[in-house]
This record gives C-alpha cells, structure tokens and sequence, in this order.
C-alpha cells in the first residue's frame, strides 16, 4: 500500500533480530502515518487506490483477492456511475491473474458470480445502516 515496504522477514537463526525488529516497528509507525495521512476518508482511498487504476496511473494489485471486494464496495459507495467499468476492469485482472495460476483467485473463482451478485444487491448507504459497512 502506498508503494511502501508491507512484507517483513525475520532471519531463522536470529540473527540481527533487535535490529530487523527496530526496523519493523519504525515501518509501522510511517506506514500507519501515511495511511491515516492519505486516507482519511473513502474518497480518498477510492482516488488513490481505484480512480488512479481508471486513469492509468496504477495498477490494480496482482496478489490476494480481498483487494476485488474492497475495491468494488468502494466504488460502490463512492461513485456508483464507475461500478460497471471499475468492475470490468478488476475482472480482466482477476481473468489475468487466475491465468497465471494464482492461488487466491483460484480459491474464489468460481464464487465470484454469486460474491458480485451479493454485493450488486446490498446497499451499503449510511442512509440505511447508520453507517457505511466495511
């Protein structure tokens, strides 16, 4: 997220150990920084994360599947009247990605008519549930 460090390893044998976990822990704390910096609101992770995707500034995430739901929720929530093409495009990825074998994709990929469906048919409005659901 954000083009920072979000994976963290630690040597087997422990070595460096109390300098690798320094390390994490200053990651934490910049990452959570730059989160809560730039995204302080859904519209701002929708730009950041999917409108930059529309425009050509990004690309979508080409691990995991959790990123598919999130995405389309946000959109959903944020400017409907990109649903249809914001949709288009993660399916092309999903299509992408489940050609290159990816083991996430592979796990849902027959669930995905049934997972859109769902969340073509809730509504997410704060008008309804007296908050947004995420």
């Amino acid at each position: 997220m954000l083009g920072t460090l979000d994976e963290f390893y630690f040597l087997e044998n422990r070595k460096d150990y109390n300098k690798d976990l320094k390390r994490l822990c200053e990651n934490v704390v910049n990452n959570s920084k730059r989160v809560f910096t730039n995204f302080q609101t859904l519209e701002d992770y929708y730009n950041y994360c999917i409108n930059d995707v529309i425009l050509g500034k990004r690309e979508l995430p080409d691990e995991g599947f959790e990123w598919v739901t999130e995405y389309l929720i946000a959109t959903k929530i944020v400017k409907p009247s990109s649903y249809d093409l914001v949709k288009t495009i993660i399916l092309q990825r999903v299509e992408w990605m489940k050609g290159r074998k990816n083991p996430n994709i592979e796990l849902y990929y027959n669930d995905i008519p049934t997972i859109l469906d769902d969340l073509e048919n809730t509504n997410f409005s704060a008008e309804k549930h007296g908050k947004i659901l995420l």
